[in-house]
């Protein structure tokens, strides 16, 4: 999931192997925040998939998570096609995947090379990440080594989904008694190095709240509902 094409996640990442990390532009080895004064608007994009035999995806929900109760097609269920990198109906690569149990697998997310799968994918000590080749998936005896109904155009879209919103902070969205709902946060709960970025950039000591936002992505298929890390 990004905002903004933003990943905020560690480790950090090189995509295009340039030995440059793209989310640490200061080079304090902390991805760079998004950080603005009153308003931001965000760009939400991801993709998401459901097992073959529990398609198609039904809901797709996004908790905005800013105290407004904001949650875009909250009761709202659809139809929708599974969003992954790469659709087509032949044999396609596949992530690697490690269980909780130490097992290896392999997930739904579509690959091309080993730079398309995320190392959280193989659990809670992940080595570099593997993209199993159809050549690879061509030796298995179960059902990955043929065309599957879930990467098939007319079941998946190589474009992730999109959802766009608009964040607001106010004097009073700061002064309003701290509850689970309110984003406020004093600037010695965050981060040091975001603590560096709001004292040189705003001129905000630790003694000094913030909004922070932190949006989460509901995905339900036919049998149940997955939720997004924040």
């Amino acid at each position: 999931m990004t905002v903004n094409q933003r990943n905020q996640i560690t480790p950090l990442k090189d995509y295009n192997n340039d030995r440059i990390f793209e989310e640490d532009t200061d080079r304090d080895g902390f991805p760079d925040p998004i950080i603005a004064r009153n308003s931001q608007s965000v760009t939400l994009k991801f993709f998401a998939m459901a097992d073959d035999n529990r398609m198609p995806i039904r809901q797709v929900t996004i908790d905005w998570r800013d105290g407004e109760d904001n949650i875009t097609n909250n009761d709202t269920p659809g139809l929708y096609k599974n969003r992954k990198p790469f659709c087509n109906a032949g044999v396609l690569g596949l992530c690697a995947t490690v269980n909780t149990a130490g097992q290896a697998g392999v997930s739904p997310l579509t690959c091309a090379g080993e730079a398309d799968c995320p190392r959280e994918l193989l659990g809670e000590n992940p080595t570099t990440p593997r993209c199993l080749t159809p050549n690879d998936l061509a030796s298995r005896t179960d059902t990955y080594s043929v065309p599957r109904f879930g990467n098939q155009p007319r079941a998946c879209s190589p474009i992730p989904f999109e959802f766009e919103h608009a964040y607001l902070c106010s004097r009073s969205t700061i002064a309003a008694p701290r509850t689970p709902d309110n984003p406020a946060q004093s600037v010695s709960s965050l981060p040091p190095p975001i603590q560096t970025r709001l004292a040189v950039g705003f001129g905000l000591t630790p003694a000094d709240s913030v909004c922070v936002y932190r949006p989460r992505v509901h995905v339900r298929d036919k049998m149940l509902a997955l939720s997004s890390p924040t």
